[in-house]
């Protein structure tokens, strides 16, 4: 569907988390299809991570909707530790603890957080929203309030077979590591902001 007005990037509030998981959903879909099985049950546990990520939060809306969501962060995120109980409660033993393993597999796989630089924990922009410049107006937004805060990077982590990887390219990401875990092979890319 077109826009019938423009697109403006507003801070999010942790207190719309719920409208952002709809949004950031599907960039937790490979932790969703191999952790937890099904996206209703995901989205009764992603807005208490989101809440819980203590993150730089932006979103796009058009149209009186929210089209697209960033999720940055400046410090390593706690999530897990924050999340356990509302984990169990929400996906039961079985899945909380398979979910657990493989967020702790991924922490310990992803190369270490400088000091200097933000991470882009989550970005997604609904399907009919995209290829209009949603996502680009999000990372560079995101990317101007990280560096006002004193930090000299933006980075993230991206699958080594996702066409993001072309799209962070194009806003002048590049690759600086590569590593890989049970989700699959990721590159991490750093756009330096000095």
């Amino acid at each position: 569907m077109p826009f019938t007005t423009e697109v403006e990037i507003e801070w999010a509030p942790a207190s719309d988390a719920e409208e952002l998981a709809d949004v950031l959903a599907p960039a937790f879909e490979d932790y969703v299809s191999v952790v937890i099985g099904d996206m209703d049950r995901a989205k009764r546990v992603i807005p208490k991570i989101i809440r819980s990520m203590d993150g730089i939060m932006y979103k796009a809306v058009a149209d009186g909707r929210t089209v697209g969501a960033i999720i940055v962060t400046t410090e390593r995120p706690r999530f897990l530790a924050r999340n356990a109980l509302s984990m169990l409660i929400s996906l039961g033993p079985v899945r909380a603890a398979r979910a657990n393993s493989i967020a702790k597999d991924y922490m310990r796989s992803e190369p270490e957080r400088r000091k200097d630089e933000g991470w882009v924990e989550a970005v997604g922009v609904l399907e009919d929203a995209r290829r209009k410049g949603v996502g680009s107006m999000l990372v560079r937004m995101a990317a101007d309030e990280v560096g006002k805060r004193g930090k000299r990077a933006l980075s993230l982590a991206v699958k080594r077979d996702s066409p993001a990887v072309e799209f962070y390219e194009g806003l002048g990401f590049v690759k600086a590591g590569e590593f890989d875990n049970k989700l699959g092979d990721w590159y991490r890319m750093r756009l330096d902001l000095l």
